[in-house]
């Protein structure tokens, strides 16, 4: 008896430590801030914080945080229903700024697709490779080449 109580703690303990693995690792990836992707632009920290603001709304996402302060600016996709045999999908997208000593204001983003629905419930993961991260870098660039045609002569 004593020897079958061992082994069922030993089982336990190793299921445990491969268990603790997975789940470090998917807990590692919900709390690691750091930006999946990032670009550097010209011009007036100001300038592309409201940049990045109205970025999000061209890409048809919904401004759900903004920070100057912070320089923070988040945003959401709507909601994508599935069919019946398919979940709800939504998209957010965190955009994280940084003034740089050389003047040019660093912009690191990371997505994030929530799954909800289906037999796992509600689930979000950060995507690595997607065409959203070009097309919102794109439409900040294009928001800050307008506000510079429009600035009046002698503005920086």
């Amino acid at each position: 008896m004593k020897g079958l109580a061992q082994a069922g703690l030993i089982l336990v303990a190793a299921l445990l430590v491969v268990g603790c693995g997975s789940v470090s690792k998917h807990w590692r990836e919900r709390i690691d801030s750091s930006p999946v992707r990032s670009q550097d632009f010209a011009g007036e920290y100001r300038a592309v914080y409201r940049a990045a603001q109205e970025a999000m709304k061209r890409i048809e996402f919904v401004v759900s945080r903004a920070s100057l302060d912070d320089g923070v600016v988040a945003g959401h996709s709507r909601i994508q229903p599935g069919d019946p045999t398919r979940s709800a999908r939504q998209w957010q997208l965190s955009v994280q700024l940084e003034e740089k000593p050389s003047g040019l204001v660093s912009a690191g983003l990371v997505l994030s697709e929530q799954v909800e629905g289906g037999v796992g419930g509600a689930q979000e993961k950060r995507v690595r490779e997607h065409s959203l991260y070009e097309t919102y870098l794109t439409a900040v660039q294009q928001v800050l080449n307008e506000n510079l045609a429009i600035a009046p002569a002698g503005r920086n």
